[in-house]
C-alpha cells in the first residue's frame, strides 16, 4: 500500500506541474484481467457530491501483453487529494495492527477488526475494507501517455 501511496503522490505531482485541465485523468494500472465486481470502490470514493469510482471512468484498455487491465478515470483535484488522505490512514492502522500481511481468512474474519477503534484514526471500517480489499487489484496508479 505504501507503494499505491507514492504512486498516488507521484500522479498528484504530475498535474501540479500539467495544470491542463480542472480534474486528474488517472490511470489504475491493475496487477491482471479484473471483472466489474473487482474495480475499484473504496479508492476516490471520497462523497462530498463527487461521483462514485464506476461513473468517473473514461477509458478502459488492455497492457501491451493483454494480460491486465489499465483503467482511466477523471476525478477532482480534491478527490486525488482526499484519497491520499484517506490512503495515509489505512497504511497507519494496518501497520499499527497487522504484522506486514493479512491473509483472506483473517480478512472474513469480523473478529479481526473488532479490537480497532478505527474513528481513532478518521476512518470507518468499511472504508479500510474498501481500500484492503482494492489494494490487492491494483498494481499502481499514473499516467496513461499514448504511444
Amino acid at each position: 500500500m505504501k507503494y499505491l501511496h507514492f504512486s498516488l503522490e507521484e500522479t498528484k505531482t504530475y498535474w501540479e506541474k500539467n495544470n491542463i485541465i480542472d480534474g486528474i485523468l488517472i490511470s489504475i494500472y491493475y496487477n491482471r484481467i479484473v471483472a466489474k465486481s473487482n474495480r475499484i470502490n473504496g479508492y476516490f470514493n471520497v462523497g462530498g457530491g463527487n461521483p462514485f469510482p464506476n461513473d468517473t471512468i473514461v477509458g478502459a484498455k488492455f497492457n501491451d501483453e493483454k494480460t491486465k487491465h489499465i483503467v482511466t478515470h477523471y476525478i477532482s483535484r480534491d478527490a486525488l487529494n482526499k484519497t491520499i488522505t484517506v490512503l495515509s490512514k489505512i497504511i497507519e492502522v494496518f501497520e499499527e495492527h497487522f504484522d506486514r500481511a493479512i491473509t483472506c481468512e483473517m480478512f472474513s474474519d469480523s473478529s479481526t477488526f473488532a479490537s480497532i477503534n478505527f474513528s481513532e484514526y478518521g476512518i470507518s471500517k468499511s472504508k479500510f475494507q474498501q481500500y484492503l480489499r482494492d489494494s490487492c487489484f491494483i498494481e499502481n496508479f499514473g499516467v496513461e501517455h499514448t504511444t
